[in-house]
């Protein structure tokens, strides 16, 4: 669970932007397709954590209550994690920024975009942005029910900014702040008891 999603997610950028340079004859930087600086970018990306927080609590509240979402592979990584200092670090340093935030995130942006460039009415770009969203929900079936419906709902919450906002970075930020203050709290409390 470490060591996957940051060799898995490190090769699917890498693989991501050999398509774009070979076969579309883009730049993967073209995926921030609106102007901005990095320190706005740093600081959107700050904001957002706190609302996908928000979402998630939603979330709880709601299908979290009526769907199931039991997944023992993250409560054997957060034991690994909370006994380990050195795999808690490299999670929370690689493997969320590169492997997990920075791929999901590309791979999303890089999607949404080809097919918003190829079919450009409205109609079409929220049909792909729904599309998109599902099947991302989708690929996190190890989650539960509970996180499929959830994940596709942050996808779907990530691509509206992503569709009005034209910027990649604040979502991987976002992304990886959400993740990883979630694992250190769940680390936290597993070490506590």
């Amino acid at each position: 669970m470490i060591l996957y999603p940051l060799f898995l997610g490190s090769a699917g950028i890498i693989w991501i932007n050999w398509i774009s340079h070979q076969w579309i004859r883009t730049s993967i930087r073209e995926l921030n397709f609106k102007s901005s600086s990095w320190y706005f970018d740093i600081l959107i990306g700050m904001f957002l954590t706190p609302l996908l927080f928000l979402i998630l609590h939603l979330e709880r509240l709601t299908i979290y209550q009526w769907l199931s979402s039991s997944n023992m592979d993250a409560m054997n990584l957060v034991r690994s994690l909370a006994e380990n200092p050195f795999l808690l670090l490299v999670w929370l340093g690689p493997t969320v920024w590169i492997g997990i935030a920075m791929f999901e995130e590309v791979a999303r942006c890089f999607i949404l975009k080809r097919l918003w460039d190829t079919w450009e009415s409205n109609t079409a770009k929220w049909i792909v942005l729904l599309g998109v969203s599902l099947l991302i929900g989708i690929l996190h079936l190890y989650q539960g029910n509970a996180g499929v419906v959830g994940i596709a709902i942050l996808s779907f919450l990530k691509g509206i900014y992503y569709l009005y906002f034209g910027r990649i970075w604040p979502l991987i930020i976002a992304h990886a702040l959400f993740d990883s203050i979630q694992i250190i709290m769940v680390v936290r409390i597993v070490s506590s008891s």
